[in-house]
């Protein structure tokens, strides 16, 4: 009596086919059961080492055939009805695979059939993919990139990440218009109204945003229309700065830099602060002797005052307001050394601070200078210790 046989073909997760065989039994015997690796021919003996890929007998299977036809892998005495299938490769072989057997890992990107179906579409477009018996509607889009090609995606596939800043779309239509001027953006299907602007940097090129789009970050310090706008005008002068619908009335002003231009800043704008006197403080004082009335002119206010050196030796007179307390510095005042010109150590002398004065001895000043100056009979009081 013959045996009976019952083969399946299978796949390892090594990618190696294996035709496993059950032997039906006699009465009183166990079932046998044997493996053969594709390409070997001994059931009994140890499987030979295991190669990578269908065998040659499925290769066989399909030469001469088409993709989805239906071929027969014939493995001894066995047979096992299949599809043709094509491996990932593009140049790969057609194989004869299990009807069964799910399909081979894709590639990574749309396959060419999915290229195919958007061939002289527009973006948007309704597009059919055909793979094998079936079909995929879906919608023509471009990849992130500039010079991607139109591929056929799923309806409900979602969208390509959008790249940093506006679409091209957006540049195209405010070419030839000015800051703020009303464009139309459009896109597949849709279109969007906005305003022409500028992003921050000076050479930006203008596109259109929405209406409701918050403006772009405005740089550090005065826009360029502030500039613009006291072009040809002395310092204090009346000027409007016009950005956009808008307009601000402000007042020429220099800024704290020597070789600064002026800029329209508003009325009442505080002037910017800069470490030192005003230069019409300097002005006020020219050709004048020190402790001299002197009157500083700010626009139209003007400040009464008195001209005062500063501590430095070669400082300029500079008019200060009368009632501001002198500079500070280190060591005698000079009207102290003054006071002991011409006379020996310990002589007497006078010290004359404008309407006061104050008697004191001629000492040798601190270390490092060689003049005698009059020192007080009596160091000014400290806090009174409790």
């Amino acid at each position: 009596m013959r045996q009976g046989r019952a083969c399946v073909l299978g796949l390892l997760l090594t990618g190696t086919f294996v035709l496993a065989c059950q032997q039906e039994p006699e009465p009183g015997e166990a079932r046998l059961t044997e493996a053969v690796s594709a390409g070997s021919e001994g059931a009994e003996a140890p499987p030979a080492p295991r190669h990578h890929g269908p065998p040659k007998e499925a290769f066989a299977a399909c030469e001469g055939k088409a993709v989805d036809a239906v071929c027969t892998v014939e493995m001894g005495p066995d047979s096992i009805e299949g599809s043709c299938r094509r491996g990932p490769g593009e140049d790969s072989v057609l194989v004869c695979v299990p009807k069964d057997f799910p399909p081979p890992s894709r590639h990574h990107g749309p396959p060419k059939e999915a290229f195919a179906a958007c061939e002289g579409k527009a973006v948007d477009a309704v597009c059919t993919v055909a793979m094998g018996p079936d079909g995929i509607e879906g919608i023509c889009r471009k990849g992130p990139g500039e010079d991607s090609v139109l591929v056929c995606v799923p309806k409900d596939f979602p969208p390509p990440p959008r790249h940093h800043g506006p679409p091209k779309e957006a540049f195209a239509a405010c070419e030839g218009k000015a800051v703020d001027a009303v464009c139309t953006v459009a896109i597949g299907p849709d279109s969007i109204e906005g305003i022409c602007r500028k992003n921050p940097g000076e050479d930006s090129v203008l596109a259109c945003v929405p209406k409701d789009f918050p403006a772009p970050p405005r740089h550090h310090g005065p826009p360029m229309e502030a500039f613009a706008a006291c072009e040809g005008k002395p310092v204090d002068a009346v000027c409007t700065v016009a950005i956009g619908p808008d307009s601000i009335e402000g007042i020429c002003r220099k800024g704290p830099g020597e070789d600064s231009a002026p800029v329209c800043v508003p009325k009442d704008f505080p002037p910017p602060r800069h470490h030192g006197p005003p230069k019409e403080a300097f002005a006020a004082c020219e050709g004048k002797p020190v402790d001299a009335a002197c009157t500083v002119a700010m626009g139209p206010d003007s400040i009464e005052g008195i001209c005062r050196k500063g501590p430095g030796e070669d400082s300029a007179p500079v008019c200060v307001p009368k009632d501001f307390p002198p500079p500070r510095h280190h060591g005698p005042p000079r009207e102290a050394f003054a006071a002991c010109e011409g006379k020996p150590v310990d002589a007497s002398c006078t010290v004359a601070m404008g309407p006061h004065s104050l008697d004191g001895t001629c000492r040798q000043g601190p270390e490092g200078e060689v003049a005698l100056a009059c020192a007080p009979h009596k160091p000014p009081r400290g806090p009174r210790k409790r």
